[in-house]
């Protein structure tokens, strides 16, 4: 660590205040490049762009739960109508399928007889 001069010996109370004094900053290594320390750099200044962002994005908040709102209840409906819209064409096949057996069955039976 230090070493203190052997001229300059100090015993008890006195040496622990030199050496706390050492220890601390007043002392301060220096580092193995010439740069400035970090927290004495110039910060660099904060962009104007994003205080006016959140600014824009603030002005749009209030809309955003009625837009969910309305964007799920027309998903809501499209599917609702579609699942009607199926159901119907499934039964309108079945209902021309049996239709077409009845009749099929029908030309059957004359045909046999």
């Amino acid at each position: 660590m230090f070493r203190l001069n052997p001229a300059r010996r100090i015993h008890g109370a006195a040496r622990h205040i030199i050496l706390s004094d050492i220890a601390s900053s007043q002392f301060t290594r220096r580092g193995f490049t010439s740069s400035i320390p970090r927290s004495q750099q110039p910060q660099p200044p904060q962009l104007e762009k994003s205080n006016t962002f959140k600014e824009g994005i603030s002005a749009y908040r209030p809309f955003g739960a009625p837009f969910l709102k309305v964007f799920l209840g027309a998903i809501f409906t499209y599917q609702v109508i579609y699942y009607a819209w199926m159901k119907l064409e499934t039964s309108e096949k079945k209902f021309l399928k049996n239709g077409l057996e009845k009749e099929a069955k029908k030309l059957a039976a004359e045909a046999k007889s």
